[in-house]
């Protein structure tokens, strides 16, 4: 070892060793507080760990790296076989255990990391859907979800047996798949895919630096943001059909082969109506933009060595002929929901000018610790999710880049220009905000501040990967150290303004030993140390957020769960009711037709038979969780309680034209019983209650 690298070694063990540290306290967490009754047993093999893996890492990562990168597709494809196999996922949809049977021993089953109960979106919603298929043959509108009759393929797309399906393949597995095996392959399938897809686009943007592309690679997949919201709203499909276009769109440009351009543009017409189909333009929007730019890139940079004839003409009109039919078969399908979807009140008329979120460019730095501490951030740590961008890091390199270029009289890095183009815009957004006709001309006005943080941190990290590529000169001694601390002591400023009551001291502490470290070996050019540094802070900034799963849990194993199985078959096309507080989309998953599960597009017909002045319009035209409470003395009527949930306060004379059969319910029912009708009890257990209503008029 030389010896220029041997403080470098001993300052990144030094940072191996704090990890450790930090990962058994990690482990040692109660009640989503921090503490340190330190384990030094488990703490010891922890480190030896550690050690041993980051050092073999330094001195012999070029051979593994070969062997890992010549056969990362097989090792993928495994990965993802057995992982479906075995119905290992990342889901917490451990958290019914709690719902179902009162017990809060929630992480059984749990391979490794805590079951996240804030994620309802994924384990109450979007997998409850997933689930309700198995019992319509994964018709395009369901017979069971919203009390049957809805669409399940435009909004929180699910598996359907119909050709827009080729657009969500990662869904395919349900329909083939027992629900656990379905579930595995949806999350394992998106975790190995997104890493390879996201190398890919790094190898384009290093110019084949491998090691510097795996580093970028796990800065998308480790993502807190990604991780976070990794099941739902499209997010990771957005990263990989965009990343990926761009890929194959750099392929199909040096390519000459007329098949082999056949094939890349039939995958980037996949890739296009996959985008589309995520339908959330809060992050489809700002992320188009980035994606254009990078498109932008590769076709200045190909111009010179495409050729393009007549036949290229031909191929390109068929597929997007094909494209466009399938399309077309789309909406005719989904018209109906589409346009209920964009003239909702909640998110459809949503608009936003940006700006009010200068707080959140360090936000980053606390997202490592949100898989230990959920509580005490802003809104939620959902909400509060970045990518960890090491911003302003990836802007200082750039610049310094950009002096050395022009010095040597050399052009300046045409990506690395667009893609800084692209932050300062989203950044203004986010921070200052445009005026309200610049909002709706550039599409951004669909997004917001916070939801338009995510592009921003997802371009800062491409300008940092590219700028590191062509980063060629390390900083002097001097001038490292007045950048780091400078650095350092900004960050620690901003964590300590705006979330010291979250971080605490201690974390804040470990904030700013981080931040300085990474800084100091991406300035000396330790690209090695770096590269380990970086994936190891990403592995516990994200990959600790979801839980390593085998199975189902108690969904399908509970006794009211069978109950109510038991039901669906002897009275298949009754409609269900949860009545009260609760999770009414666990009748859903065990084939209920529910009125009140998540309605992810506004039922307007069916709440007008209840409000014929349609005096509540406002409250139900929306994407909503719903609550009903049953009463037998006053009208029926809506509460709104916040943008994405209502209360009805429903009364007998409603519930009868609703046609409602069977309630699911915590509460006794019985005393709401009249001349008229009759809540008859079929099952009770510790938790619930199932009634049939008996009608006497």
């Amino acid at each position: 070892m030389k010896k220029n690298q041997k403080i470098p070694l001993i300052i990144f063990n030094i940072f191996a060793i704090i990890l450790g540290v930090i990962i058994e306290e990690w482990i040692t967490i109660i009640e989503d507080d921090i503490h340190f009754p330190i384990n030094f047993l488990r703490l010891f093999f922890i480190e030896i760990f550690l050690l041993i893996i980051t050092n073999a890492l330094y001195f012999k990562h070029k051979k593994i790296g070969e062997i890992l990168f010549k056969y990362r597709y097989l090792i993928g494809g495994i990965v993802i076989v057995i992982c479906t196999f075995m119905q290992i996922s990342g889901s917490s949809i451990g958290a019914w255990e709690n719902v179902l049977t009162g017990n809060k021993q929630i992480n059984q089953g749990v391979l490794l990391g805590t079951t996240r109960e804030i994620r309802t979106d994924e384990w109450n919603v979007n997998t409850m859907m997933a689930f309700s298929k198995y019992y319509d043959n994964f018709s395009y509108f369901s017979n069971v979800f919203m009390g049957g009759g809805a669409d399940n393929f435009i909004v929180y797309g699910q598996p359907v047996k119909d050709i827009g399906t080729i657009f969500r393949p990662f869904l395919i597995g349900y329909i083939f798949l027992t629900q656990g095996q379905g579930l595995a392959f949806f999350w394992t399938a998106r975790l190995v895919v997104l890493f390879l897809v996201s190398f890919e686009l790094m190898l384009l943007i290093t110019k084949q630096k491998k090691l510097l592309s795996l580093v970028g690679a796990v800065m998308i997949l480790f993502a807190p943001v990604v991780q976070w919201w990794f099941a739902i709203n499209g997010l990771v499909e957005m990263l990989i059909f965009g990343s990926l276009a761009v890929v194959l769109l750099d392929k199909y440009m040096l390519q000459e082969n007329r098949y082999k351009r056949l094939i890349y543009l039939i995958l980037m017409a996949i890739c296009a109506g996959g985008y589309v189909l995520t339908f959330y333009p809060a992050w489809q929007v700002p992320l188009f933009y980035v994606f254009l730019g990078l498109a932008i890139w590769v076709i200045i940079k190909n111009k010179d060595k495409f050729t393009f004839n007549k036949i290229d003409a031909i191929q390109i009109i068929s597929v997007l002929l094909g494209l466009g039919l399938i399309a077309i078969h789309v909406f005719i399908q989904s018209k109906d929901t589409i346009i209920s979807v964009l003239n909702t009140v909640y998110p459809g008329k949503r608009t936003d000018t940006g700006g009010g979120n200068i707080y959140a460019l360090f936000e980053y730095t606390t997202n490592l610790f949100f898989p230990m501490k959920e509580n005490g951030v802003s809104i939620n740590v959902c909400e509060n999710a970045r990518f960890f961008d090491l911003f302003p890091i990836g802007f200082i390199i750039a610049t310094i880049v950009f002096v050395r270029q022009i010095k040597k009289k050399e052009k300046t890095d045409l990506l690395l220009k667009i893609l800084i183009v692209i932050s300062a815009i989203l950044g203004y957004f986010c921070i200052f905000g445009f005026p309200n006709i610049i909002s709706k001309i550039s599409m951004l006005s669909f997004s917001t501040a916070n939801r338009a943080y995510l592009a921003f941190g997802f371009v800062n990290v491409l300008i940092l990967i590219r700028a590191l590529s062509l980063f060629k000169q390390k900083l002097s001694i001097k001038n490292t150290v007045i950048i780091t601390v400078a650095l350092t002591l900004i960050t620690g400023m901003q964590v300590m303004t705006n979330f010291i009551n979250y971080t605490g001291l201690l974390a804040l502490f470990l904030i700013c030993i981080i931040i300085c470290v990474l800084c100091y070996l991406i300035l000396r050019k330790q690209e090695t140390l770096f590269s380990i540094a970086m994936i190891i802070v990403m592995i516990f900034a994200g990959g600790l957020v979801n839980p390593i799963r085998i199975g189902t849990g108690e969904i399908f194993k509970s006794d009211i769960s069978n109950k109510i199985q038991e039901i669906v078959k002897q009275d298949k096309e009754a409609i269900w009711i949860y009545e009260g507080s609760g999770m009414p989309n666990i009748l859903i998953a065990n084939g209920a037709k529910t009125i009140n599960s998540t309605n992810v597009y506004p039922q307007m017909d069916l709440w007008n038979i209840i409000d014929e002045n349609k005096q509540y319009e406002d409250i139900y035209n929306r994407y909503a969780h719903i609550q009903i409470n049953l009463q037998n003395t006053v009208d029926t009527e809506f509460k709104l309680l916040t943008p994405d949930s209502f209360l009805i306060n429903l009364n007998d004379e409603d519930l009868e034209k609703l046609n409602v059969k069977y309630i699911l319910t915590k509460n006794d029912l019985t005393s709401l019983n009249d001349d008229n009708m009759v809540y008859d009890k079929k099952y009770q257990n510790d938790y619930f209650n199932i009634y049939e209503v008996v009608k006497y008029n």
